[in-house]
């Protein structure tokens, strides 16, 4: 039996094709059906072409294709419904218009699937559908409502380009990398929900494959969800999150070996995956979307996760001065030696004020026991009539030299302490001023330090208590 071909025909009033075999193939190129055709169960053995095929109204329920099939061009005036039933091939609805509700409810593609500049002009339904391959809706508009529940996408999945009005991806599975990149949502909402309870790996997405929004545009009568959903290989670059909302959301987070300072929420692309150091394009990029994140944050009054992004922009800021170096040591010195790490370790960039306090008694002992040792006496006392007037200890480890007991020694370490509170508080009239060029260099540079660490310390507090 050769192939049904129906190339260019003219089918005027219904057609029903239920439950027929085509064994050799079946072709509908550039064919017309006035009236709504009936191809459920149907089973198309060598697959079947409709290649720019003109549908009023459609039903493959249950239809099945074992070989590859394509629908580019087509158009579907009327419903077009492919609920159930598999493609074991490759499916392609390249350019596709859908002028009524598309309904792809429960259908199963097990080799690649391709939508490529389709539009859907009503609501398209993909519930509990599953890709086993990789699946293209790259430049699809959604017009209407699109239904991607409890779908499972097993391999790559892109949307880049898509344009969105409404749609939902609730306890949708994405296997691999899915991308968004370009995508647009404009006069709705796009809400991308996890299971009930937070899965061990997150919802959603995968947790250990990329899922990008890269340039993901978001109008400002609409709105972007993410409900209890894995974000931690996500990358936000170019876009703006003034209208994304993130509730329950699952972040990188970073191990301990792959930070100097303990890190809580963070974003994948400040890692390098490959050990590679990022350039300083990619490092701005990087904090850009920080930034983002930290006035989202903000708005909701979520300050802990501003805060943890806003760790993240300063050590992104901090590694980006080493970007660019031709040797390795220097990149290192550069990335460690500047502003923000001292910023960072002295008070973890404003956010702790337990860690400004810890470097603030640090400098204290330090700066006290530089006093202690190189000498400093009580102001308005004059020259100094004897030895004994002036506070100096030597290191001396002679075992049979004459000591100063510890009572003497203690408070003499006190008065140090004292002296160096005093420098701290920037009294104008100190009770102690330091004696010998040594001392008083110490002197000076505690007079800057010891204030803006405490400076530090006080700005963590409010940064705390203000909210």
């Amino acid at each position: 039996m050769g192939a049904a071909v129906f190339t260019g025909a003219t089918f005027r009033t219904s057609a029903i094709f239920r439950d027929v075999h085509f064994l050799a193939g079946a072709v509908f190129t550039e064919a017309v059906f006035d009236s709504k055709v009936d191809f459920e169960r149907a089973n198309f053995k060598r697959g079947g072409y409709f290649i720019s095929t003109t549908f009023s109204g459609v039903s493959f329920v249950g239809a099945n294709y074992f070989e590859t099939t394509r629908f580019a061009g087509s158009t579907f005036n009327a419903c077009a419904d492919f609920s159930r039933g598999t493609f074991r091939e490759d499916a392609n609805f390249d350019n596709v218009k859908f002028v009524k509700q598309a309904l792809f409810i429960g259908r199963t593609f097990r080799a690649k699937t391709t939508f490529h500049d389709a539009k859907f002009a009503a609501d398209a339904d993909f519930k509990r559908t599953t890709f086993e391959d990789d699946v293209h809706f790259s430049n699809v508009t959604f017009e209407q409502d699109v239904n991607f529940d409890y779908a499972f996408l097993n391999k790559r999945a892109s949307f880049s380009r898509a344009a969105f009005r409404d749609g939902t991806f609730v306890d949708t599975t994405f296997e691999e990398d899915v991308s968004f990149s370009g995508a647009t949502v404009h006069g709705g909402q796009l809400t991308v929900k996890g299971p009930p309870s937070l899965h061990p790996t997150g919802g959603c997405f995968s947790g250990s494959h990329a899922c990008l929004f890269t340039g993901l545009k978001v109008g400002k009568d609409a709105s972007v969800v993410f409900d209890n959903t894995n974000l931690s290989r996500a990358n936000f670059f170019d876009t703006s999150l003034e209208n994304v909302r993130f509730a329950d959301v699952k972040w990188y987070c970073p191990a301990r070996s792959e930070s100097w300072i303990k890190r809580g929420w963070a974003l994948w692309d400040e890692f390098n995956e490959d050990n590679q150091r990022l350039d300083k394009d990619r490092y701005e990029r990087v904090a850009e979307t920080y930034r983002q994140l930290v006035l989202n944050y903000d708005r909701k009054r979520h300050y802990d996760g501003a805060e943890q992004f806003h760790i993240g922009e300063m050590e992104v800021l901090r590694k980006k001065r080493g970007a660019g170096a031709k040797w390795r040591l220097s990149g290192w010195v550069r990335r460690c030696c500047n502003g923000y790490a001292i910023y960072g370790f002295l008070s973890h960039y404003g956010t702790s004020y337990w860690v400004a306090l810890r470097g603030l008694i640090l400098m204290l002992v330090c700066f006290s026991t530089i006093f202690f040792f190189y000498g400093f006496q009580r102001s308005g006392t004059g020259e100094p009539r004897s030895r004994g007037e002036i506070i100096a200890y030597d290191l001396n480890f002679d075992l049979t030299a004459n000591h100063a007991s510890f009572h003497q020694w203690a408070r003499d370490y006190g008065r140090s302490l004292a002296f160096a509170a005093s420098v701290l508080t920037l009294q104008r009239q100190a009770f102690y001023r330091p004696v010998g060029g040594m001392s008083e260099a110490c002197s000076s540079i505690a007079t800057i330090l010891l204030p803006a660490q405490l400076a530090l310390m006080l700005l963590a507090i409010r940064r705390r208590f203000k909210r």
